[in-house]
């Protein structure tokens, strides 16, 4: 039996809630360069190679809304978490066949 691994390139992905007090991280991401948006159900999914990264300040977002930016849900890790910036960087994957 062989085994085959492929690599897929991994994603940074933030899954934001479709409501008001979030509407600035999906507006600046879908102006981002290189960064996906796309609506799933009640939720934004946003995600980019490598990694993804946010300003408080740059998004005029109040702290309580801030440190609520991950009740969606993301895959990958928090790299880096300040109450002004975040950076979200994606963890390789590998997929595995028999």
């Amino acid at each position: 039996m062989k085994i085959e691994t492929q690599k897929q390139q991994a994603r940074a992905v933030v899954y934001v809630l479709d409501v008001p007090e979030f509407s600035a991280i999906v507006q600046a991401s879908a102006n981002t360069p290189g960064v996906e948006v796309t609506k799933e159900d009640a939720y934004w999914r946003v995600s980019a190679p490598r990694e993804l990264s946010f300003s408080r300040r740059g998004l005029r977002m109040k702290p309580a809304v801030w440190w609520g930016m991950f009740t969606g849900g993301l895959v990958g890790r928090i790299a880096e978490m300040t109450p002004n910036y975040v950076r979200i960087v994606a963890d390789a994957q590998e997929e595995t066949h028999a």
